[in-house]
């Protein structure tokens, strides 16, 4: 999925012709710019979880990252449950180009991200480094 703010006329009829072909394409009611990202991240985390069955992870990419798909599946293959590591904070690694997170922390987060301070960019690291949010999976 794309998500996307409101652009000039030229653009906007592109979008849609992408979004009429692939339905791939959320549209947020904000100008396209730098500076809104935070309305467009918070549109997506609605989105997903509003879904009748939430994804079991969400990877979040720029559109000018590459993905190399057997690496991410050897990630979350290895996934680090509570039983392996016990501590409470591995720090915030989050750099917004590209993040995993498991698909039971939406809700949480679209719950508490209104009471993160506003920024530029949105980390969901923020919003679960802020709230203590842990995986609800035991």
């Amino acid at each position: 999925m794309f998500v996307v703010g409101s652009a000039a006329r030229d653009t906007h009829d592109k979008f849609e012709k992408e979004a009429d072909k692939y339905n791939d394409i959320l549209q947020v009611d904000t100008i396209e710019h730098y500076h809104n990202i935070t309305y467009k991240a918070q549109a997506w985390i609605q989105l997903l979880t509003s879904c009748p069955h939430p994804p079991k992870f969400v990877i979040k990419l720029d559109d000018d990252v590459m993905v190399d798909r057997l690496g991410v599946e050897y990630l979350i293959d290895r996934y680090l449950s509570q039983e392996q590591y016990n501590g409470t904070d591995l720090g915030t690694y989050c750099q917004g180009m590209a993040y995993i997170f498991s698909g039971d922390q939406l809700r949480h987060m679209r719950d508490n991200i209104s009471r993160v301070q506003f920024l530029w960019t949105i980390c969901p690291a923020m919003v679960i480094q802020e709230f203590r949010i842990v995986n609800s999976n035991k």
